[in-house]
């Protein structure tokens, strides 16, 4: 996993801080390039993903952080 920036980010209502990082994915199913995925993680103690995108042969699919609470 590469961080490759800090953003800050505004979902559910707030700010986040958050490092954003890119997987590496050593191996693809046969005859596909492998996916491209991105995930944005709050830089807070617990590390919530806060947005992960996948981008792939087939089409691509964006999840947002939709509600969080304080543990």
């Amino acid at each position: 996993m590469t961080v490759v920036g800090e953003e800050t980010l505004a979902l559910d209502g707030r700010s986040w801080h958050a490092w954003k990082v890119e997987p590496r994915i050593r191996h693809s199913v046969e005859r596909r390039d492998p996916p491209a995925i991105t995930a944005w993680i709050a830089t807070d103690s617990q590390r919530v993903p806060l947005v992960i995108e996948v981008a792939a042969d087939f089409g691509s699919v964006r999840a947002e952080l939709a509600s969080s609470r304080a543990r």
